[in-house]
C-alpha cells in the first residue's frame, strides 16, 4: 500500500466524522437559534429531545447525498465553486428527502419546525464548506511536504519522455 493511499484511508473517515459533527452542530445551533434565542418568537417551545430523530435523519440523509455527489472521493484540482455547488445540492436534496421521510414515517401529530430545518440546512452548508476548506488546506500542507506524493520515474529518452517530464513539472504541487 502506498503512502498516498494511506492518506486517503485517513482523510475519507476524517471527512465523514467531521461532516457528521458539522451537521450535528448545525442542527443543534438551529434549535438554539429557533427556540432559545426565539428568532422569530416561537408559538410553542419543544424540548431538544423531540428533535433527536430529526437530528439523526438529517445527518444520515445529508451524508448519503454527499456520498452520492462524490464528495468523499479524494480528488485534486477540483474548482472550489464546483465543490461548493455539490455541497449545496447535497444539502438541498437531502433536506427535501429528509422532510419527505419524516412526514411519511413519523405521523404521530408532531410537526417539526420548518424554520429550524431551514436554519439547519443553511448552517450545514456554511459549516461543511468551512470544514472542507480547513481539511483541504491541511491536505495541501501535507502534500507540500511530500507526504502522500508518489515518486515517479520516467523510463526512456527523447520527445515522448521530455513531454511527460514537462507535463509533470507543470502540475500543481
Amino acid at each position: 500500500m502506498t503512502l498516498k493511499r494511506d492518506l486517503n484511508l485517513i482523510f475519507v473517515p476524517l471527512w465523514l466524522l467531521f461532516d457528521a459533527v458539522a451537521i450535528g452542530l448545525a442542527v443543534y445551533s438551529s434549535y438554539y437559534v429557533r427556540f432559545t434565542l426565539g428568532l422569530p418568537p416561537p408559538e410553542e417551545i419543544h424540548p431538544f429531545a423531540v428533535y433527536h430523530r430529526l437530528w439523526f435523519l438529517l445527518t444520515v440523509v445529508y451524508l448519503a447525498m454527499m456520498i452520492i455527489n462524490g464528495l468523499f472521493r479524494p480528488q485534486r484540482h477540483v474548482p472550489s465553486e464546483e465543490y461548493f455547488l455539490k455541497i449545496v445540492a447535497s444539502i438541498a436534496l437531502g433536506t427535501i428527502l429528509a422532510v419527505g421521510i419524516s412526514a411519511f414515517f413519523w405521523r404521530e401529530g408532531f410537526i417539526y419546525s420548518r424554520l429550524l430545518v431551514g436554519y439547519a440546512a443553511v448552517l450545514s452548508i456554511f459549516l461543511l464548506t468551512f470544514e472542507r476548506v480547513i481539511l483541504s488546506l491541511a491536505r495541501g500542507m501535507l502534500h507540500q511536504r511530500n507526504t502522500g506524493t508518489v515518486p515517479t520515474v520516467i523510463v526512456g529518452h527523447g520527445a515522448g519522455s521530455g513531454f511527460v517530464h514537462d507535463h509533470l513539472q507543470r502540475l500543481p504541487k
